[in-house]
């Protein structure tokens, strides 16, 4: 069954390869400095610009799996300096660490004797690894560290993030698996990052190994053989040149930096002066891009606030803030979208709020659960704009008809 559906996903992702090439191309040139594209303008192409490279970076990965599994990768294995690329490789994520108030810290002791490693594969490798570090570290650091063993040497990278419960440690190296019900960064994600990332060392002759303590953080200790005899001979090249000019890094920082909590955005709209009436609503949903895309979408006709998550919102509620109306996601970290709904429903002081769910889950029994848990509405991503709004408007006037019949009874 996994077989079939990471072949039925390559199948797809190579489809997909064209479509995104003839929109990133595009794009590109639009975001030119020179293009003269306004303001405006360029912050809405520019969500679409980053999501184009979310897109990129599922369907290489999804790709490089299929290919490992199906033994079509023969790779190259390079003499390296893999301290000094291992530090390259971890710079990139040093600005998203430090806006998130973590400390990011490398180190290494390996000489200057060379590694044959597939430097591209070396690079997924370590960016999975920081990646997913960050996905689930909260506070304190990652620590990213290259280590000389006798035997070989090892790559280090030690977290204080949520840890890993005893009794998922030995499945998450599994195709497609996710943990259920972790406090991490974001829900999005595939479930393949580091089934991938043990694949790519087990071609390098290497292994891979986890020590994880709930609460406390989790270690991923990746060791690799010196010379050159464990490698296949015809794999060799002997270059200091890097093979081809892959630009893996920006797919995982771009894609990270979509987890980090923002300030609410204000409505742009909401500066005229004079006390501003129309009705606010909250938007909840975890993936920044989002956010902004419906707060700029609604704030014509509305005041607009958000959150990163249910947690979040239910704190704006907690401190004063009075919503018309909620758009929230259905997935998200810390609390979700039914959680959210159900939170409000039991407090009389909120339960009158109606809630519109957005959803990747499609079909009938995702909208009869939403429906179900209180929400009054339930919409399918990808919607269009016109929808949306279409629903809200809808669902103010009934709340405004509602509170007059009520007003008139009294």
């Amino acid at each position: 069954m996994d077989r079939a559906k990471t072949q039925f996903f390559s199948n797809v992702s190579h489809e997909f390869r064209t479509p995104l090439t003839l929109i990133q191309g595009p794009l590109q040139d639009v975001l030119r400095p020179e293009s003269g594209l306004s303001a405006d303008h360029r912050r809405t192409l520019s969500i679409a610009g980053r999501n184009v490279f979310r897109l990129l970076k599922l369907v290489n990965s999804l790709l490089d799996f299929s290919r490992v599994e199906a033994g079509r990768i023969d790779a190259l294995f390079q003499p390296t300096r893999l301290g000094e690329l291992t530090a390259e490789i971890a710079a990139n994520f040093r600005p998203l660490f430090e806006h998130a108030g973590l400390k990011l810290v490398v180190k290494s002791d390996v000489p200057s004797e060379q590694i044959y490693v597939n430097r591209d594969m070396w690079e997924k490798i370590v960016l999975n690894l920081l990646s997913n570090a960050f996905k689930f570290t909260h506070q304190g650091k990652v620590e990213v560290k290259m280590r000389d063993k006798k035997f070989g040497v090892q790559l280090i990278v030690r977290d204080t993030g949520i840890g890993i419960p005893r009794k998922n440690q030995a499945r998450i190296f599994e195709r497609f698996y996710r943990q259920e019900n972790a406090r991490a960064r974001t829900y999005e994600g595939t479930g393949i990052g580091l089934a991938l990332v043990r694949e790519l060392i087990e071609l390098h002759g290497g292994t891979i190994k986890v020590k994880s303590e709930e609460g406390v953080g989790t270690t991923f200790t990746v060791t690799l053989r010196k010379g050159k005899a464990h490698l296949p001979a015809r794999q060799i090249f002997e270059t200091a040149a890097r093979l081809g000019d892959a630009d893996t890094a920006t797919y995982f920082v771009e894609d990270a930096a979509g987890w980090l909590p923002q300030a609410p955005p204000e409505s742009p709209a909401s500066k005229k002066g004079g006390e501003d009436t129309r009705p606010l609503i909250l938007v909840v949903d975890d993936n920044i891009d989002m956010r902004a895309y419906l707060v700029n979408m609604l704030s014509p006709a509305y005041r607009l606030v958000s959150a990163n998550h249910g947690r979040m919102a239910l704190d704006l509620l907690g401190k004063g803030t009075r919503p018309a109306l909620i758009v929230s996601d259905v997935m998200m970290p810390e609390v979700d979208g039914y959680g959210l709904v159900s939170a409000l429903r039991n407090d009389p002081a909120y339960a009158g709020i109606p809630v519109i769910l957005l959803s990747a889950y499609i079909g009938e029994e995702a909208a009869i659960e939403a429906l179900n848990r209180g929400a009054v509405d339930f919409v399918e991503k990808p919607f269009s704009s016109r929808t949306l709004r279409a629903f809200i408007e809808a669902r103010l006037r009934r709340r405004a008809a509602d509170v007059h019949s009520e007003a008139t009874v009294v």
